[in-house]
């Protein structure tokens, strides 16, 4: 039989997972409208001499929320690019070491992003944006969101690593 802990643990996995998924799934429908803004734009533009006044900052907007909640996502499943020859060549504890040490950088970043992000989307509050006539806030407001979404995915990673340290080739840092 399970321990509570663990089918608590399992919950959250399944929990931050679909939020995972619910990401792309968001991000994609993000993508797929911007490109079909910026299709209907060049149409008009050059069929009916007409520009939307909206339509490239709305676009921009978008494409900001795509790219922070794909970020997000990828921290997830820490998908993140990164050239692993060196890090592959070193011992076990050091691997375990430094994603541990990176794991806590990134978090403190991300403190200090969702912090400034949310004072700038505050102080931002009542600049409306040319095109849209929307307040300035909502396009900054991407960045404390994905900041948050990142800590808890950071988060969910630094567990992992702490109480997984041998999940890299199946080999425990100690033993090295």
């Amino acid at each position: 039989m399970k321990s509570s802990h663990q089918h608590i643990s399992e919950k959250t996995k399944k929990f931050l997972s679909s939020l995972s998924e619910i990401l792309v799934q968001v991000s994609s429908y993000l993508l797929m409208s911007s490109v079909l803004i910026m299709v209907a734009l060049v149409f008009s533009r050059y069929t009916f001499k007409y520009s939307f006044p909206w339509a490239e900052e709305l676009t921009r907007y978008i494409i900001v929320y795509m790219a922070l909640f794909t970020c997000a996502s990828v921290t997830h499943d820490n998908d993140h690019i990164r050239v692993n020859y060196f890090f592959d060549h070193l011992p076990s504890l050091m691997r375990y070491s430094i994603r541990l040490f990176f794991d806590i950088c990134i978090f403190g970043t991300m403190v200090v992003w969702v912090t400034v992000g949310f004072d700038t989307a505050i102080f931002m509050k009542f600049m409306m944006s040319g095109g849209l006539g929307i307040s300035m806030m909502w396009p900054y407001m991407a960045i404390p969101l994905s900041g948050i979404l990142l800590g808890i995915f950071i988060i969910k990673n630094f567990i992992q690593d702490l109480t997984h340290p041998d999940r890299d080739a199946g080999k425990s840092p100690i033993s090295e």
